[in-house]
């Protein structure tokens, strides 16, 4: 999803829930003038889907790359306000490659600071440098992503090693050609290194898409979607027992059930 045109009146929310199948992720643009009302909706909203359907959704809006320190500050300021309903984190998305993540590594001690995890994209356009950065300049939790560390295998070690969670987004890496094929796609190779990666859907309207697909694609490439669905609730930003309920439902699920489909993808998808 591209910046809007009015970047610094705006703030992205990514909503995340964890369930009987894993984590499904959402965007929506929010005009600063109405996010109150519409911040309001959305927690509403999210109150419900637990209460009427068991699925806990948490939020972590998103700073775009293109701006300003103030904009990107206001956003973390309007997500701790929201903390006990429901905000965990906050997100860095947008621009990857013309907009590092070194420029904002005061906004994320801010967020830091307020109790919100950090949760950037990385790795999607730039290099192994742009999740060095997300790691050691915005203290990152897990990473959007992060497919680009295998360029780097001191990188993939460490991810491994500090169980920083990826989330994969293999369709719309196909889509948008941050890979050539889902056959070329390094899912398996970070997977086999011991990298934590969960799948996602990035934008299911854009990329033509939804999560049942993304864990049938997965399992097309011989992946184990359990793996996925435990990396998800290992990284969630949640409180121990809401991660331990995420572990039953995920002992329960039955993973032989998902169909094996692989798909056809074409890159760069029509507008």
């Amino acid at each position: 999803m591209g910046a809007p045109a009015h970047a610094s009146s705006r703030v992205a929310t990514r909503l995340e829930a964890q369930h009987g199948a894993p984590v499904v992720v959402a965007e929506h643009w929010l005009a600063a003038r109405e996010l109150g009302p519409a911040r309001r909706a959305l927690l509403a909203a999210a109150d419900m889907s637990c209460a009427v359907h068991g699925i806990e959704v948490r939020l972590t809006p998103d700073i775009t790359r293109s701006y300003d320190l103030a904009a990107a500050e206001l956003v973390v300021r309007y997500a701790a306000a929201y903390r006990e309903r429901g905000v965990v984190g906050v997100g860095l998305g947008g621009p990857e490659v013309e907009h590092p993540p070194a420029p904002f590594e005061r906004v994320f001690r801010l967020a830091r600071d307020n109790g919100l995890g950090s949760v950037p994209h990385a790795g999607e356009f730039a290099g192994a440098d742009s999740i060095r950065d997300s790691l050691e300049r915005l203290g990152a939790n897990r990473i959007r992503h992060g497919i680009r560390a295998v360029e780097e295998p001191g990188l993939v070690r460490e991810l491994a090693d500090r169980r920083t969670v990826l989330d994969v987004c293999p369709i719309s890496n196909v889509r948008l050609g941050a890979v050539r094929s889902l056959e070329e796609h390094p899912l398996p190779d970070l997977t086999a290194a011991g990298v934590p990666c969960s799948l996602s859907t990035d934008d299911p309207a854009l990329f033509g898409t939804n999560l049942e697909h993304e864990y049938e694609t997965a399992a097309s490439l011989g992946l184990r979607p359990h793996d996925f669905y435990a990396a998800g609730v290992e990284g969630a930003l949640c409180d121990v027992e809401t991660r331990e309920r995420l572990h039953r439902i995920g002992q329960a699920f039955d993973w032989d059930a998902l169909p094996v489909t692989p798909r056809t993808l074409e890159t760069h998808p029509s507008s």
